[in-house]
């Protein structure tokens, strides 16, 4: 009798130990969350980020930092490596300056106010290393970036105002990196950083080219299939 308790002991000692490794190291969900061996497995996520525009001479000087938001979709290849391609909008980026206006003999007419505002629709391809670890995946990766830039122009004088627009292209490249963290069987939060590598556009009606990248801080969820 003792010794079919001591056997019974050392059973549930091992059946508790599988259960806690289970928790930890979660091989069904991971296979659910797609980082398994099999092609073709990925998810879906939805992000909301900062933009932090470059402030170089050629970037975004006197711009405040923008707002985001986007959404992109990866496919696996087996554990260690993902494709991933994005859409998002960036805006809420502005800039405002006032100056004095003087008429052809030096008088003083008075003083001008014109606000830019910048727009950004970007598109991007991303080959990520993912590591799998349990709840959390950390990843990090190389990618193409296509900016789709534009800047609205919009001033005041003596009562009388006025808009215009220029808009331009550019392929640059990101590194970026993050981490997935477990959220139930079917998704995971994500949390991100992009930043940018020579991400200039050149605006054709201004023949001139405009660094338009920035630094992205993003969060977000990633629905799993």
């Amino acid at each position: 009798m003792i010794k079919k308790k001591t056997m019974s002991g050392k059973l549930s000692v091992v059946f508790m130990f599988i259960l806690a490794a289970g928790f930890l190291f979660p091989s069904a969900a991971m296979a659910r969350y797609g980082y398994s061996s099999s092609v073709g497995s990925g998810s879906v996520g939805v992000k909301l980020f900062s933009f932090f525009p470059n402030s170089n001479s050629n970037g975004l000087r006197d711009f405040s930092p923008g707002l985001g938001v986007g959404i992109d979709g990866r496919v696996n290849f087996g554990d260690f490596f993902a494709l991933a391609g994005e859409f998002d909008y960036i805006g809420v980026s502005s800039a405002s300056q006032t100056y004095d206006v003087y008429d052809s003999y030096g008088n003083y007419i008075g003083s001008a106010t014109e606000t830019a505002y910048f727009n950004n629709l970007v598109f991007k391809v991303d080959a990520l290393l993912t590591i799998p670890a349990g709840v959390i995946t950390p990843f990090v990766g190389l990618g193409l970036v296509d900016n789709n830039p534009s800047f609205t122009f919009s001033g005041q004088s003596n009562g009388y105002s006025a808009s215009s627009s220029t808009s331009g292209s550019g392929v640059g490249m990101e590194i970026v990196g993050g981490a997935d963290f477990m959220a139930g069987f079917n998704g995971a939060v994500t949390a991100e950083i992009s930043i940018p590598v020579d991400q200039t556009a050149y605006f054709s009606d201004i023949g001139s080219n405009i660094d338009v990248g920035g630094v992205e801080i993003m969060v977000g969820y990633r629905f799993l299939f």
